[in-house]
């Protein structure tokens, strides 16, 4: 669950205070996480990561999302991945970051797909093929997240990195091209 929803979640019910709804999601979040649930230990590592309804710590809120990842929570990776590679709270550590993102988007996360294409794209040091970089952008461009359509359209629009240009990435980029055109006019 991404943080937005718990946000949703806060707000769908009318005349209940913030902190009534923060304090029962700790206390379902912890329910569950005790019973080795991964969306309870996801959720309660989101809370400890913002600091809702709890004191706010990083460290806390790794070792929950360790534990939810463990399970295969993709979002748990995905955090874990941000948290790494902006240190946050942790020693930065790209190429760890790298290694999360990853797994993230092999779970299927698309913005992990995006931020591992970018992490390729940006740091040569982890010899990552144009094709392959190409690849994730193109699988975060298919989901339509509108940064990943505009880097992927970059990259191919460098004469260096025509070589991955075959006919089916071509077949893609006329696919969501019109749908980042809408997205800009909305």
């Amino acid at each position: 669950m991404r943080l937005h929803k718990l946000y949703l979640l806060a707000f769908i019910k009318k005349g209940v205070v913030l902190n009534k709804i923060i304090s029962w999601l700790k206390a379902s979040f912890s329910k569950a996480s005790a019973q080795d649930d991964a969306n309870g230990q996801f959720g309660l590592g989101t809370l400890y990561h913002q600091g809702f309804g709890v004191p706010q710590d990083y460290a806390e809120a790794m070792r929950y999302y360790r534990k939810a990842a463990t399970k295969g929570h993709k979002d748990a990776h995905y955090n874990i991945a941000m948290m790494l590679e902006i240190g946050e709270g942790v020693q930065q550590n790209t190429a760890e970051a790298r290694k999360w993102y990853e797994a993230a988007a092999n779970l299927g996360d698309p913005h992990a797909a995006y931020r591992l294409g970018l992490r390729l794209r940006d740091e040569p040091k982890f010899g990552a093929s144009q094709k392959d970089i190409a690849n994730w952008f193109r699988i975060a461009a298919d989901a339509n997240i509108a940064a990943a359509q505009l880097a992927l359209a970059h990259y191919l629009a460098d004469p260096e990195n025509v070589e991955v240009f075959d006919e089916k990435m071509r077949c893609g980029i006329t696919h969501w091209q019109p749908k980042l055109a809408r997205q800009k006019r909305k």
